[in-house]
């Protein structure tokens, strides 16, 4: 089991709470605990009544961790999960490639269709296109990193002999999890992802992103039994996709309330359904609780869990 530590900058703090100088102290705190890999979100341009829905903060994500991986040597970096339909593929190629440069090759690539119908709308997306949208740039996307160049038209884009250089360091490209709990999320990921990046909800959770509910560890076990079957059908090794798990012991992992016996053995299943990643999700505020959860977390699980790294 590799173990994520998901960043989240907290809506409404003072701005010293995400400065570069305390940024780059938790991300090297997060590598000497000896947590796998840092994972940071994505929203361009999300409205008010998300923010007041509960939602929070968050930096481009590539200028992050291109920062993040000059203060860093070991963890890998994630996107969890960059929204395709909301870049042009041609810049979203160039951002990848130089992030994954910058980083000697630590970088992961979660990527979303998205569901905020205002922000598609601020960013001049088709937000009813999304779908269309994700297929034909990741198409794009990988014909770019495995070929250095791109000459296909599209629906919506035109590659017309254009050239990606630098190339990215991991060939033929950075590990591509396609997040997202719909079935077409999940056959991407089986057809031609590194991994699939579901989320463990119910109901409400599932209607607020669009998408279907997964909400206990028995639904995600069903949920990766048809992954292995959708990537033999595929042709595909099951062994060759992983399973990031994201569920409601994740935003535990941060919090006093952690049971640390029960997480074990939460862990424990999910180690036995398959996951390869779990999420460890820390809120960065205005106090210091995320660097003691940080070194808490890693002190009652990561040495304790016994889980193969």
């Amino acid at each position: 089991m590799k173990y994520v530590a998901e960043l989240v900058l907290d809506a409404g703090c003072r701005s010293g709470a995400f400065s570069a100088r305390r940024l780059a102290r938790i991300a090297r705190r997060i590598e000497e605990a000896g947590y796998d890999a840092i994972a940071v979100n994505d929203h361009l341009a999300p409205s008010r009544k998300w923010y007041e829905a509960g939602g929070h903060d968050a930096y481009e994500p590539f200028g992050l961790m291109a920062y993040l991986a000059a203060v860093t040597e070991r963890v890998r970096l994630m996107t969890f999960a960059v929204v395709v339909p909301h870049r042009n593929p041609f810049a979203l190629a160039k951002s990848v490639a130089t992030t994954d440069a910058l980083s000697d090759g630590r970088l992961d690539l979660g990527v979303a269709v998205g569901y905020l119908r205002s922000e598609f709308l601020a960013l001049g997306a088709d937000f009813d296109e999304r779908n269309e949208l994700f297929d034909e740039a990741l198409a794009m996307l990988r014909e770019a990193w495995t070929a250095g160049s791109v000459s296909a038209r599209g629906r919506h884009f035109d590659g017309l002999d254009q050239v990606l250089a630098p190339a990215p360091v991991q060939l033929p490209h950075p590990p591509l999890w396609i997040a997202g709990n719909s079935a077409r999320a999940r056959r991407r990921a089986a057809a031609w992802g590194q991994g699939w990046a579901p989320l463990s909800i119910d109901e409400r959770g599932a209607r607020t992103i669009r998408s279907v509910s997964i909400p206990t560890v028995d639904d995600l076990r069903r949920a990766a039994r048809t992954l292995r079957a959708d990537t033999v059908v595929a042709g595909r090794d099951p062994a060759e996709v992983g399973l990031w798990a994201t569920t409601s012991e994740s935003a535990a992992a941060g919090g006093d309330e952690l049971d640390p016996g029960a997480h074990l053995d939460h862990l424990a299943d999910l180690a036995d359904l398959g996951a390869s990643h779990f999420t460890a999700t820390f809120h960065l505020d205005d106090t210091d609780n995320a660097e003691r959860a940080v070194d808490g977390y890693a002190e009652r699980v990561l040495t304790a869990s016994g889980l193969p790294r």
